[in-house]
């Protein structure tokens, strides 16, 4: 099963194969693997790939894989896992699960855990709401370029910062 390509009018989006057999299909291992190691050496379009990648569709390719690049030190890895429990999100233990998950890649400056947490902080499920904490997340991002970031300081600029 081979890669599935999405033309945008910008980019190529690498998509994951559009089923897997079961939850520990191979294939799904080997595409997410591939993919978070090409987003952890900078690839844009990896990167792409995996920011639109719901928690859902995660806990289907497994997280076995993402365990494995977890302790291999991804950035991206604990991204992906803290999308799974925030989507879930059962439990105040799924959400701060979920946070620690983001700030171990935010600490290995993935902007798009820091986008994570600041949209956590802005909405206020399960934690309180903190406009500041979210502006400072997203300004620490958007710094970096990362476009769902810019996006929002572009739309909210200073009064986001409350």
């Amino acid at each position: 099963m081979g890669y599935a390509v999405n033309v945008h009018a910008r980019a190529t989006l690498i998509t994951p194969p559009d089923e897997f057999l079961g939850m520990y299909d191979e294939s799904g291992r080997k595409w997410m693997m591939d993919t978070v190691r090409r987003a952890d050496d900078g690839d844009s379009e990896a990167m792409k790939a995996l920011d639109v990648l719901s928690g859902r569709r995660i806990e289907e390719i497994g997280t076995r894989a993402l365990d494995r690049l977890i302790a291999e030190g991804s950035s991206w890895a604990p991204l992906l896992l803290g999308r799974l429990f925030e989507e879930r999100c059962q439990t105040d233990d799924d959400v701060c699960t979920a946070i620690r998950l983001y700030e171990e890649s935010a600490d290995k400056t993935n902007p798009y855990a820091m986008v994570a947490m600041a949209r956590i902080f802005e909405k206020g499920d399960h934690v309180v709401r903190s406009f500041h904490n979210a502006y400072i997340q997203y300004k620490r991002a958007a710094f970096m370029g990362c476009p769902p970031a810019v996006e929002w300081m572009e739309r909210n600029g200073e009064k986001g910062r409350c």
